[in-house]
């Protein structure tokens, strides 16, 4: 019998796909786990609880408009600078306007939409089609059954609505090659001074582009055609009719279509310097906007597989790299794609892709540090019906089981809390002075602007009462109606008071608190590969694993397959403190024997649980068995 210690030193490669078990001659093996959710992959290689999603807003869509089509309720970000950040909700008829804050600024985040635009042309099946392409302060949204719509900002909290004034090019008898009965543009993007847009009911294959610095006059004056600046028409030459999916702007104008790829060669493109190169063979599946990082561009193809269309220098030409075969068991029918492009560096860039039945598969992507890192998001807040990222913020319309549909946000670089549609609320009562009747608010909070009570860098303004502990308060929290009929976990002043059934949308507080925080907490688990080394001398051996070694960071309670290991409930008497933060190594040790040995890790308190590294010794045995299968 031999002895052995296996050390995983990262978790880089994300979960790795039942199927891949046998590739044990791969080193991305050595950096997988068997399944990860609710966790995320930092670049610098730990594997760490997500936050929490923070509740925004009940929205005004109904589940109703949600099943007309399951694709009728769109989130779009509109980003007019760093500093002033939008959100647009669309549901059949209406667009609700949301502005995001800056975080560290003032304005709380929460609450309803600052502006309503009617737009009774959205119908279901046109937000579930239309693509849309932001300019500036301008954001214009394109369908084939619809001349394109413009949506305009004209101050902080004002848009104007309504059509965009293209010039159509022409037939050869005059008539316009755009209208109702023809079909409009169904695609578009900036690119070189020019609107191009693509597709249409008419002509699926054609890309046109705008008079160059005039980007919607597309008419071509014929004894100008020819001139370096005048409008452009193409049409894709395939050996197949390949349908128009998508048009991007990358490092070449891009095109999409339902069998191929295309890039446009031209270095400066004009009317009589345009040509269309197909680059690979995989398709597009249509109404799924394109989004990319790092110089590639991500689409998904018709499998339902995330690729990444990027150019290849050795072969000097466009690849499209398939993300997605270590980990095909997170894509279930995807249908949207986001990208964050900017976050902490030791967290990475993160890429969502949002599957039919809700949940999400997450992907950290770092090219230079060689990283493809899929992990699973769920959460109990309901169903995620779609997603739209914000500079370094990602927000979700998610369908709650009471049928309410709830705009929720999640930054990954503010760690402040681990309850989904999670909300907070500061002290218990407004006064001008505190219990002593002469300490001022703002001496007790800490300052002019109260940073002593600082969380999600939104500044506290709401005064403590601090009385004697055992003086009786009970103090209702009221608006929690989303959560009706469930039980709700609590944190008072970072202290965890379990559970309480929500009723009448209320809840009971019988304590003094600065700051009352209330969601769902969710479950995270690890669960790892099983044990082996690059040397292959116990593959399908039969092991025991004797010890495990965790190397923890900023942890507190946590389960060891069954076994509950540390805790981080407290009763709710005047002698709480916080949970325990726990960094550095824990051993635990075990018994057993299997062929397949592995162990799974897990939290659902509301508080953070993070890993950096592990190893496993382990026994060997040096005899097989050869009388059926055994695992």
């Amino acid at each position: 019998m031999a002895k052995t210690k296996v050390v995983q030193n990262s978790m880089v490669s994300g979960v790795i796909n039942e199927t891949a078990w046998g590739r044990t001659d791969i080193a991305k093996f050595y950096s997988g786990v068997a399944e990860a959710n609710n966790m995320i992959v930092q670049t610098t290689g730990g594997m760490f609880k997500r936050p929490g999603f923070e509740f925004i807003d009940t929205t005004l869509a109904t589940k109703t408009e949600y099943e007309l089509n399951n694709k009728s309720i769109r989130l779009i970000d509109f980003v007019f600078n760093t500093d002033q950040k939008y959100l647009f909700l669309f549901r059949p008829g209406d667009i609700d306007i949301y502005y995001i804050p800056v975080r560290d600024s003032s304005i709380d985040p929460t609450g309803g939409p600052i502006a309503t635009i009617y737009a009774p042309e959205l119908t279901p099946n046109v937000i579930a089609e239309m693509s849309v392409v932001q300019r500036g302060d301008v954001t214009i949204l394109f369908h084939s059954d619809l001349q394109p719509k413009e949506i305009a900002r004209t101050g902080f909290d004002t848009f104007t609505y309504g059509n965009l004034k293209l010039v159509s090019p022409k037939e050869k008898d005059g008539t316009n090659v755009w209208s109702i009965a023809k079909g409009w543009p169904k695609y578009g993007t900036f690119f070189q001074g020019r609107l191009f847009v693509a597709g249409s009911k008419s002509y699926p294959l054609s890309v046109w582009g705008s008079k160059s610095q005039s980007y919607f006059d597309f008419h071509i004056v014929v004894d100008q055609a020819d001139a370096d600046g005048s409008p452009i028409i193409d049409t894709i030459d395939s050996d197949k009719i390949n349908i128009i999916t998508g048009i991007y702007a990358g490092r070449n104008l891009q095109i999409f279509t339902t069998g191929a790829e295309f890039v446009n060669s031209a270095g400066l493109i004009t009317p009589v310097n345009s040509s269309w190169q197909i680059q690979s063979r995989y398709g597009s599946n249509p109404n799924v906007p394109l989004d990319s990082v790092d110089g590639s561009t991500f689409y998904i193809d018709r499998t339902g597989a995330v690729r990444e269309f990027i150019y290849d220098f050795n072969q000097d030409s466009h690849v499209s790299n398939d993300l997605t075969t270590l980990s095909a068991q997170l894509f279930k029918d995807p249908f949207r794609i986001n990208i964050i492009k900017s976050s902490p560096s030791e967290l990475g860039r993160f890429t969502y892709v949002l599957n039919k039945n809700g949940t999400l598969a997450v992907l950290n992507f770092n090219r230079s540090e060689g990283i493809v890192a899929w992990v699973k998001f769920d959460t109990p807040s309901g169903k995620i019906i779609d997603i739209a990222a914000v500079d370094n913020e990602f927000y979700m319309v998610i369908l709650s089981s009471n049928g309410d549909l709830n705009l929720e946000r999640l930054d990954l670089s503010e760690r402040t809390t681990y309850f989904d549609s999670h909300a907070y609320d500061y002290g218990n009562k407004n006064v001008e002075f505190c219990a002593d009747g002469t300490t001022s608010c703002i001496e007790t909070i800490g300052g002019e602007f109260g940073d002593e009570f600082k969380l999600d860098k939104i500044w506290c303004t709401d005064c403590i009462i601090f009385r004697n502990v055992l003086t009786p308060i009970h103090k209702e929290i009221d608006g929690l109606n989303r959560f009706e009929g469930k039980e709700v976990s609590i944190i008072l002043d970072g202290i965890y008071q379990g559970e309480q059934l929500v009723t009448g949308g209320k809840i009971l507080i019988t304590r003094f608190y600065k700051l009352i925080e209330i969601g769902l907490k969710f479950k995270s688990h690890i669960k790892t590969l099983p044990p082996t080394s690059p040397k292959f001398d116990m593959e399908l051996n039969k092991k025991r694993i004797i010890k495990i070694k965790l190397y923890l960071y900023k942890s507190t309670g946590f389960y060891l397959n069954n076994d509950f290991i540390a805790s981080s409930y407290f009763d709710i008497d005047s002698y709480d403190t916080s949970a325990v933060v726990r960094t550095g190594v824990f051993e635990y040790w075990t018994l057993g024997w299997s062929i397949l040995s592995s162990f799974t890790l897990s939290n659902d308190d509301p508080f953070g649980f993070n890993i950096l590294k592990f190893e496993t010794h382990i026994d060997v045995s040096e005899y097989g068995e050869n009388n059926g299968f055994k695992n």
